[in-house]
């Protein structure tokens, strides 16, 4: 039986810190119900340690942040913040269109 706490989790920006923040709360809170989600502006994490090769003529090595976030318990959002209400705890999101 899963307790539920009604936490809700916003990781904002889907780079390296912010998925592996997102996967860990996620698997560490599963089993009281919280709900995690990871906002970012694409639906792609760009591997940007190789963007010297992109500079070079390679095509950018992009990886899909729902396959990444997979089996986690987190989910994704595609959105930009448009605003942070720290008083209400609450988010203002915009939808992006993935890139």
């Amino acid at each position: 039986m899963t307790k539920t706490n009604g936490a809700k989790v916003a990781v904002v920006g889907g780079g390296y810190a912010g998925i592996i923040a997102a996967q860990r709360i996620a698997r560490r809170t599963a089993h009281l119900g919280t709900e995690v989600t990871l906002v970012n502006a694409g639906d792609a994490l760009v591997n940007r340690i190789r963007l010297h090769e992109v500079a070079a003529g390679a095509a950018p090595v992009r990886r899909s942040l729902a396959k990444l976030l997979a089996g986690t318990g987190a989910t994704l959002r595609v959105a930009r913040v448009e605003r942070i209400d720290a008083a209400r705890r609450r988010l203002e999101l915009r939808d992006c269109d993935a890139e």
